[in-house]
């Protein structure tokens, strides 16, 4: 299995140019004797100028574990753990301190009855 990127303009109008980045993981199959690229999950999007923005790669990465996380049938541990490096290589992974404040911040925001994200891990 492995991680395509897909690229969508999402603007509206054109004088705002949104670029939306999407991690798909597809594995390889062969039909007919050609080989081609079978849609597995759709994982998680970040608007690509917001990359270098923790908040924003706190919620894409929250996503991505998660959608990694309900795949794990599919996608065996040391899978997972090459998936999530070729996914760092674009987005890169926001700390576990980073991911804590986040957290924080988002708590304080929506309150005491905000429900945590059930995730079995954090990346690296």
């Amino acid at each position: 299995m492995l991680i395509r990127w897909q690229r969508r303009d999402t603007s509206p109008t054109k004088r705002e140019h949104k670029v939306r980045l999407a991690a798909v993981l597809v594995e390889s199959v062969r039909i007919n004797g050609k080989p081609r690229q079978r849609h597995v999950a759709y994982l998680a999007n970040i608007i690509e100028t917001e990359i270098d923005d923790t908040r924003s790669r706190c919620r894409f990465w929250e996503e991505v574990v998660r959608e990694l996380d309900n795949l794990s049938n599919l996608v065996p541990a040391d899978d997972r753990r090459h998936l999530e490096q070729a996914i760092g290589h674009r987005v890169p992974c926001p700390t576990r301190r980073q991911y804590d404040g986040f957290y924080r911040d988002r708590l304080a925001f929506l309150g005491p009855d905000f429900v945590p994200p059930a995730l079995t891990h954090w990346p690296r």
